[in-house]
């Protein structure tokens, strides 16, 4: 025999104050992408690896172009794109800071010399 609910004078419960669960947003695509162009860029820094570096701006780049437009944040974009490029100076900072020596011509043991 099942017992039908009955209402009790004085119930603090009220049925119109009831609201559905809504579930939690996913993160999206772009909050991934950031994340890993900042591990990537710690990891070029710390490790001098010149393709985490590139793999960090193509993130970076690749998280701006998918935000959503509520989410576009001037502060953001300039800051994650900026820390990418800083790591990419980094590496590369030897190369673009001391003058080449490779391009000056070598003697040779080839050619009887």
């Amino acid at each position: 025999m099942a017992v039908a609910p009955q209402k009790i004078s004085g119930d603090p419960r009220r049925p119109g104050e009831v609201k559905k669960y809504k579930l939690a947003p996913k993160p999206s695509s772009a909050d991934i992408f950031t994340v890993i162009a900042s591990l990537m860029g710690v990891a070029s820094i710390l490790l001098k690896i010149k393709a985490a570096a590139w793999v960090a701006l193509l993130c970076c780049l690749t998280s701006v172009a998918n935000m959503k437009s509520g989410d576009l944040a001037g502060k953001h974009i300039l800051t994650s794109i900026m820390f990418a490029l800083f790591c990419l100076f980094t590496i590369y900072q030897h190369a673009l800071l001391v003058p080449s020596q490779g391009l000056q011509p070598t003697e040779t043991s080839i050619g009887g010399k």
